[in-house]
């Protein structure tokens, strides 16, 4: 799937992260879809989604301020959702 940044970014927020305290620690999921924004109008996207992997380097264990980093900055990124499917995502 593709998905290309709007002016305003992807339309979604993160939380979590090896420094959160989140249920999950070292996990990184979707906080926020907003809506009309380009993860919301993919359809794909829920939240509670967990990213597994951005341009190929692994969330898992960093904390949620280098995840950030990350999805934000580069164009590639796993998702694996709550139902434990996985499927790839590139973001342009």
């Amino acid at each position: 799937m593709s998905l290309l940044k709007s002016s305003q970014g992807l339309g979604l927020s993160v939380a979590g992260g090896v420094d959160s305290g989140d249920q999950w620690p070292g996990l990184i999921r979707i906080k926020r879809l907003f809506v009309h924004q380009p993860a919301w109008q993919s359809g794909q996207l829920s939240q509670g989604d967990i990213l597994l992997a951005a341009n190929g380097v692994t969330l898992i264990g960093l904390t949620n301020y280098v995840s950030e980093t990350l999805v934000f900055n580069n164009h590639a990124m796993t998702l694996r959702e709550r139902d434990a499917s996985s499927r790839e995502m590139t973001l342009a």
